[in-house]
């Protein structure tokens, strides 16, 4: 990434030091690599763009990250720009990690630059106060898209540092082959005998950028939430429990993602980067890492990307419908280095690095999925039916077709929904997030406080709705069901913009401002103190496995024992946590 590099004195410099530590700050920041240049925004200063490593490019490709250049010249950080596309959000031109999202020419002036150089984090920080709670986002996208500031900057959390006087800090990971590939070339040439889990690295390098510099933009290094949703709450699940990541943070938020279900092993996604290889056209007979560090990102990217005819706008194959096995799958892995045992097993045995956990979810987590197969303008266009249904089913649970019959007979009869689709997402939700963060919370909170919420309110804004020049998606599949709380509504909720491009703050005096504020308090609450209770809130039990109860996030924010509970009842002694390939 470029920056505008200009000269100041060393009296400039020497006295921005000296005032990032008192109650009132300067926009320029003195980092351990360098000065930086915020930008003023109001009450809040932000800092989008910093290298926190170095660009994993060449010779660093595939490689643990490594620490960024120093600089003596002021490093200018970026501001939104108006974008291309007239009518589409702003765009904060911090390059994204190569990422499957499909559109070419189309959504490229939307989604802002991409490169394979994109191991930048930012800070957004009020002008006032010091020693403040940080709060480290880290994005969701299935670990094959995404970024720190949603483009748009809807997870810069430039509402969020302002409103509650916190530090909000996210980071760009290394994404799909790029961050999680696993080859035996390269497990041999790594001193840890391990590969893969390049992102969750890069995570755990965000953290040290953050443990060794907060300081100078306000926040208190020794007072660090992580906090993520989907393979954002995955990737904290792993911070949580792998022992690379011991004494980085202090509090973790898991929205709609835990780590019970199994990594795959290093030998499963050994062959899957073999295949992945011969994609790329690499003789494993010969250098077959010099082969593919030596071709250009593009390369690399078009061998792994699917097929936006096959897929949709959406451009990325999701896992939960590729009954054929037709698409690589990119997670993190066992890998006997970041991981040193199964996730799960270090929650149950208390291995696991012991901080106050918030744990929560949708309670129509699969309505997206569901969108996603079924719609054929920006999903794959698969027609899920009462005769394929099953087949669904069974795959979701790692093939097992006696387990699959049993719960449609049980807890999911396609004639209890609306259409085959419906029970299908309804599957997903409870088996890959609601009864998973359930049983982690179970575990968990044995050792650790314990606070957990579902989620419920119908009526929150769809990022798809309304976007110029983009396709949406046709809801009226699901009439009779509402919208529901999809996965990843949440999100809006916490950073106080809506996911609807055209609006960029609620309504005053909706629901869905009075839900904003509900929500961050909580948020920052637990952040502040590691018990989210307070300030007049509805009282927000801990959880306890032997009698489970968890607030309700809706129009009425209450406490309840029912929905998710009953319903996870089911798996309950059941082997449906199966590793994704």
């Amino acid at each position: 990434m470029r920056y505008r590099l200009r000269f100041v004195v060393t009296a400039i410099l020497l006295g921005s030091c000296s005032e990032s530590t008192t109650a009132s700050r300067m926009s320029l920041v003195e980092t351990q690599e360098g000065p930086v240049q915020g930008q003023e925004e109001g009450e809040f200063y932000t800092f989008f763009g910093i290298p926190y490593a170095a660009p994993p490019i060449g010779p660093l490709r595939w490689k643990p990250p490594q620490p960024a250049a120093p600089w003596t010249d002021v490093l200018e950080t970026v501001s939104p720009e108006v974008p291309i596309i007239e009518g589409a959000p702003a765009v904060i031109p911090v390059p994204k990690c190569p990422q499957s999202l499909a559109g070419g020419e189309v959504s490229a002036p939307f989604l802002g630059p991409v490169d394979e150089d994109c191991l930048y984090l930012n800070v957004v920080t009020p002008k006032e106060g010091s020693d403040l709670p940080v709060m480290v986002w880290i994005h969701g996208g299935g670990f094959v898209l995404g970024e720190g500031v949603q483009t748009d900057g809807g997870t810069s959390g430039t509402k969020l540092a302002e409103t509650e006087s916190v530090v909000v800090v996210s980071m760009n990971y290394r994404l799909g082959p790029f961050g999680f590939l696993a080859h035996a070339a390269l497990t041999a040439e790594s001193e840890q005998n391990a590969s893969g889990n390049y992102g969750l690295m890069d995570q755990v390098a965000a953290l040290r950028w953050v443990r060794e510099n907060i300081r100078a933009f306000g926040g208190n290094p020794n007072n660090v939430t992580v906090f993520g949703e989907s393979a954002g709450a995955f990737s904290t699940c792993a911070l949580v429990t792998s022992p690379r990541a011991a004494g980085l943070f202090h509090r973790a938020i898991l929205q709609s993602g835990s780590c019970e279900r199994p990594w795959p092993t290093l030998a499963a996604a050994q062959v899957e980067g073999e295949r992945f290889a011969e994609l790329v056209g690499c003789d494993p007979a010969t250098d077959v890492l010099g082969c593919m560090r030596g071709k250009p990102w593009e390369e690399l990217h078009e061998a792994w990307a699917p097929d936006p005819a096959d897929s949709g706008f959406i451009g990325y194959e999701v896992a939960l419908i590729d009954l054929e096995g037709k698409y690589l799958q990119w997670t993190p892995t066992l890998d006997g280095s970041f991981f040193e045992e199964q996730s799960a097993l270090s929650t149950a045995n208390g291995t696991f690095n012991q901080v106050p956990l918030m744990i929560g979810f949708t309670r129509e987590e699969g309505r997206l999925f569901g969108w996603l197969a079924e719609d054929d303008s920006v999903g794959a266009g698969v027609d899920i039916t009462e005769e394929n249904y099953p087949d669904f089913v069974a795959y979701l649970l790692g093939g097992n077709a006696s387990l699959a019959r049993d719960a449609i007979a049980d807890q999911y009869p396609p004639d209890n929904f609306a259409d085959p689709g419906d029970a299908f997402s309804a599957v997903t939700g409870d088996v890959i997030f609601r009864c998973p963060s359930l049983a982690q919370a179970a575990s968990a909170s044995t050792y650790v406080p314990t606070y957990v919420y579902e989620f419920r309110y119908p009526d929150a804004d769809f990022a798809l709705d309304e976007v110029p020049l983009l396709p949406s998606l046709d809801r009226s599949q699901f009439e009779g069901w509402s919208d529901g709380a999809f996965h990843s509504a949440d999100i809006q909720y916490v950073f106080g913009v809506p996911m609807l491009p055209s609006e960029s703050e609620f309504v005053s005096g909706s629901v869905d401002e009075q839900l904003w504020r509900t929500i961050r308090g909580y948020w920052a609450r637990f952040a502040r103190t590691g018990d989210p209770n307070g300030d007049g809130a509805e009282p927000w039990p801990l959880f306890d496995r032997t009698d489970p109860e968890f607030l309700v996030l809706d129009k009425e924010v209450e406490t309840a024992r029912d929905g998710p509970i009953a319903a996870c009842a089911f798996w309950e002694g059941t082997d449906y946590l199966v590793p994704s390939f």
